[in-house]
């Protein structure tokens, strides 16, 4: 029988250190994981997975900014895993998608130990889009933050999201990729609905950008960055 493999998305906080632009979520969910619902989660998913010949599960960690979960709560939940997939031979892939602003050694030794030595951030290297609750600037942090990342040896993949506003030549944005990270992708940021507003790419503009990187992309011979699109 084919291996069969179940993707999950888990947000185990739903709070956020960030006031992002272009974020359409409410900040005033607070809501954190419990280690009981944890067990209930991982029981039912064991089950299903039995159920269905599901052979892995494919984890992506998410929020809110899930850091903000904390290294020991994250830790256990993390553990928790083996003692109900291990028994049933399902084998569970952790992935995490964080903002990058709270990373130091205590999670980079997690990500080595449970993550492939990986994670992914959004950042958009040209743009102030991305703002702390008091309105200052995250940028330069998540900068550094990247930096101190692939010091570690841990790999970054960047989603980078659009808006037309302040957008550089895709050749600068290309390069910057390709000496700061190891994988990136771009999304196109949606304006509310009802809303129009000049700083918003349209599909059309979108979809030539994206053609415009993945051009430079293909004749880039010396660097060793994936363009994810």
């Amino acid at each position: 029988m084919p291996n069969k493999k179940l993707s999950i998305l888990l947000s185990p906080t739903h709070r956020c250190n960030m006031r992002c632009e272009y974020c359409y979520v409410s900040n005033n969910n607070h809501f954190d994981m419990s280690k009981e619902d944890f067990y209930a989660l991982y029981n039912w998913l064991a089950e299903y997975a039995k159920h269905l010949n599901i052979s892995t599960i494919d984890f992506t960690w998410f929020g809110g900014e899930p850091l903000l979960y904390g290294v020991s709560s994250m830790r256990s939940a993390l553990d928790l895993q083996s003692r109900f997939f291990d028994s049933c031979r399902i084998k569970c892939i952790n992935r995490i998608q964080s903002n990058l602003t709270l990373i130091n050694k205590d999670w980079c030794c997690l990500l080595k130990e449970y993550f492939s030595s990986f994670i992914g951030g959004s950042f958009e290297p040209f743009e102030e889009y991305r703002k702390y609750a008091n309105g200052s600037s995250a940028k330069i942090d998540i900068e550094q933050k990247i930096e101190f990342l692939r010091e570690s040896n841990i790999k970054v993949g960047i989603v980078c999201t659009l808006m037309k506003k302040n957008l550089p030549n895709a050749n600068i944005l290309y390069n910057w990729f390709a000496s700061h990270v190891d994988s990136f992708r771009v999304n196109r940021a949606h304006s509310p609905i009802g809303v129009r507003n000049d700083d918003y790419m349209s599909v059309d503009e979108y979809n030539r950008y994206v053609l415009d990187l993945f051009d430079i992309y293909i004749r880039d011979k010396s660097s060793t960055v994936k363009f994810i699109n």
